[in-house]
């Protein structure tokens, strides 16, 4: 197996006060595909 090209360990994203994730592991392949939407 390759290794990801991305790699994120224990990231945690906050707005003020509001949480939008805590402790993310993320890890992304070649042929991955991601699609963040938001408003």
């Amino acid at each position: 197996m390759t290794p990801p090209l991305v790699t994120m360990r224990s990231v945690s994203l906050y707005i003020g006060e509001r949480s939008l994730f805590s402790d993310l592991d993320l890890h992304v392949q070649a042929k991955d595909r991601l699609c963040v939407v938001g408003r």
